[in-house]
């Protein structure tokens, strides 16, 4: 989204690396939404951000553009 959006991006991250940082990523950036979580078109990444943000009762969608990314746009 260049610069409207917190964003964290799941390129070059493995899943392991992902599940370990992404709950504290958004915790740290919780008053900054909307965020933006860079996917890609990984069906498996974006599984473990739906996942994450389910145990953490927060709400999360695809971008409506971008396909590859997932929004936060409240906590």
């Amino acid at each position: 989204m260049g610069g409207l959006y917190k964003t964290y991006d799941c390129h070059r991250k493995s899943h392991t690396e992902v599940m370990e940082e992404l709950e504290n990523w958004i915790l740290l950036n919780q008053y900054d939404t909307p965020l933006e979580i860079i996917t890609g078109n990984s069906e498996a990444m974006k599984s473990i951000v739906k996942e994450i943000c389910k145990g953490m009762w927060i709400e999360v969608r695809e971008g409506w553009i971008n396909k590859g990314t997932m929004i936060i746009d409240s906590i």
